[in-house]
């Protein structure tokens, strides 16, 4: 491994104005907030197979030139070094975990184990510039997911030094990829460059990531230094001093001090990440990479077992912890199903809050009734226990057409009642005919912009507590305070995501504890969409329970059409190793929803084209194809149902 590379901002070649592309990204950023919020909402619904695709492409065409245009003006900022940076309190951990939620996102079908290992001397709030702290964060784990074919990537923080003022951090990103030659580390941090031509035509990307986080590293005082050893990985680290926040412990966690788990994998990232965040709610851990040891550790007690279902035989391992009488928690990959029934689920990369949810929930009452209430939904999807109708009314002030219909579809999915106006003297109008629980306030406005709106609706003694929320697709720096200053109580940036938007909801409008008990009563006495005659009764309800089984239908749907083309393309080549593949997958893809008779036929398609003794494989083959195109039109009905259904229960 070669020795630590010190490297600085190098100048790139200048772009464009700031003050010009501050003009042209907002222009840019305004359609795209319909173009990504309105994707957002379609792959919600129930599409067929083709659209989905189309609309996947979209919204991940959206992202990206979202994301360039970010760049660009990072980029010209540095330029000009007219990058600020805020000055504000915020919790260290939730920068950290969104900025890992989003590297793991982005990893796509790679098998990478993407977690964060956070010292727990750290305090829970510092000071600083959250949005560029993570954008850091963010850029160097892309970075190392992008080059990282297999293995892992570990984002480490610890605390180097402390004192009554603030904190010296020390930041590692970690990776197993691919490594980075010597010669090329002097051009790492050159915007619009690469290691050489054949990692770009590899990998693609514009090379700005890495020169926006060093430049905004160098901004805060510090430097990102580089150890990398060509196909044995690389590491990116940088030490930064941090101001102390008033709050040590900032995240009032539940009390965990002295409860006792089992931890069983061997995802070596993955362990070390859960044994930091135990460490910091004072929860005592064993871990074991054997299946065998599981159960006598089950028989000693401990408060739950948290199992990874990649362990050989983890189904031992469950059936021992029952037996034991003990609560299991399955640690769910990205991007796959809950497999382990009556488990409690944690999908991992986990978070903190997460981790302290399920093991509090642990209880006296039936592994069943903790499973279907721990269960949180997808980020990204509405809450199935929304805000109960009738009971919010939200103004939203905004011009721009699409995002209306953005805000209208939003708040109508969630029961939230809205009133849209389109400038800030109609919204003052409005305000004395109506009363508002929230109003939502477009900061650019013909006439009186957002800012000397919400002024003005400040001024009135009956809107000193409406709380207010800023949406804008300006980047220019302290537009954040500007909005705060102004008497907005909170600041969401354009494109507004709808899973923003309804988290954001949350805490400005939480639901009472009376409307909470209706929602759960409704929910508990939902009937299952599904009839037994298609789908397994009983599966379909736990699906319905844990809020996933829509989710994992659509994916049956997307995916089907291109699976049953190859099946027919393999019976025609007579190709038993690809038709054990297919068949392998779908027992898996199927038998999660309850479809059983076209799973039974898959397995007994992998069976015979194992067996070289049989010629069954092709009416086998044939068999499942037929039963497959038989179900999917009424699969298709069914999941819109309960699509409908939960839209309905939540209303």
């Amino acid at each position: 491994m070669s020795g630590p590379v010190t490297t600085v901002v190098a100048p790139a070649a200048p772009l464009a104005g700031p003050a010009f592309l501050a003009t042209v990204t907002h222009e840019v950023r305004t359609p795209l907030n319909a173009v990504i919020g309105m994707t957002e909402l379609l792959r919600q619904m129930t599409l067929p197979p083709e659209a989905a695709r189309l609309v996947e492409t979209i919204h991940m065409s959206g992202e990206c030139l979202l994301a360039l245009v970010d760049d660009l003006l990072d980029t010209s900022r540095l330029d000009a070094g007219r990058l600020q940076l805020e000055d504000v309190e915020f919790v260290l951990r939730d920068v950290v975990e969104e900025a890992i939620a989003i590297a793991t996102a982005t990893s796509g079908v790679k098998r990478l184990s993407v977690a964060a290992v956070i010292d727990p001397a750290l305090p829970d709030e510092v000071r600083g510039d959250p949005r560029r702290f993570g954008q850091v964060l963010a850029n160097l784990l892309a970075n190392a997911v992008k080059f990282t074919l297999s293995g892992y990537v570990r984002l480490r923080l610890t605390c180097v030094q402390t004192d009554g003022t603030g904190l010296t951090l020390r930041v590692e990103v970690e990776d197993s990829g691919i490594g980075i030659a010597s010669d090329a580390l002097p051009r790492l941090f050159i915007p619009f460059s690469q290691a050489d031509d054949d990692t770009s035509r590899r990998f693609g990307g514009t090379g700005l990531g890495l020169a926006i986080a060093n430049g905004i590293v160098a901004a805060m005082g510090a430097r990102i230094e580089v150890d990398s050893t060509p196909g044995r990985g690389s590491r990116f680290h940088f030490e930064v001093r941090l101001p102390a926040g008033r709050r040590s412990d900032a995240l009032a966690l539940p009390n965990c001090e002295g409860l006792r788990v089992v931890v069983a994998s061997r995802d070596d990232i993955l362990v070390e990440a859960l044994l930091s965040q135990m460490a910091r709610i004072r929860v005592q851990a064993v871990v074991t990479r054997d299946v065998e040891s599981v159960p006598p550790l089950a028989r000693t007690g401990p408060a739950a077992v948290l199992i990874d279902p990649r362990l050989p035989d983890a189904s031992a391992c469950v059936a021992a912890s029952r037996v034991a009488d003990v609560p299991v928690v399955e640690l769910v990959p990205p991007r796959s199903s809950v497999t382990v029934r009556d488990a409690l689920p944690l999908r991992t990369p986990v978070r903190l809050s997460e981790l302290t949810h399920v093991l509090t929930t642990l209880g006296p009452e039936d592994a069943a009734s903790r499973s279907a209430s721990s269960a949180s939904p997808r980020a990204g999807t509405p809450p199935s226990v929304p805000f109960p109708r009738g009971i919010w009314r939200v103004l939203a002030v905004e011009d721009h057409e699409p995002n209306q219909q953005l805000l209208q579809h939003v708040l109508d999915s969630v029961g939230v009642e809205v009133d849209v106006v389109v400038s800030g003297e109609a919204a003052c109008e409005a305000v004395r005919h109506e009363r508002y629980d929230l109003i939502l306030m477009d900061c650019r406005l013909p006439g009186m912009d957002g800012l000397a709106t919400t002024r003005a609706l400040r001024a009135r003694p009956a809107l000193a507590h409406v709380p207010v929320i800023g949406l804008t697709a300006s980047t220019q720096p302290g537009t954040r305070q500007a909005c705060l200053e102004a008497g907005m109580d909170d600041f969401l940036p354009k494109p507004t995501r709808p899973s923003i938007l309804i988290d954001a909801l949350r805490r400005w409008l939480p639901p009472s504890g009376a409307d909470e008990d209706a929602a759960r009563d409704l929910e508990s006495s939902r009937a299952p969409a599904v009839p037994e005659t298609l789908l397994d009764h009983d599966v379909v309800d736990e699906l319905l329970r844990l809020g996933v089984f829509v989710d994992m239908a659509r994916v049956v749907l997307r995916h089907m059409p291109a699976i049953l083309g190859e099946l027919d393309a393999a019976v025609v080549a007579d190709d038993r190793a690809r038709l054990g593949l297919l068949a392998h997958r779908l027992v898996t893809l199927l038998g999660n929803i309850g479809w059983h008779e076209p799973a039974d036929l898959a397995g007994q398609l992998e069976s015979a084209c194992a067996d070289d003794g049989t010629i069954q494989h092709r009416a086998l083959a044939t068999s499942l194809v037929r039963v497959v195109l038989d179900g999917l039109p009424r699969l298709e009905r069914l999941t819109g149902r309960a699509a409908g259904e939960a839209s309905t229960c939540a209303r």
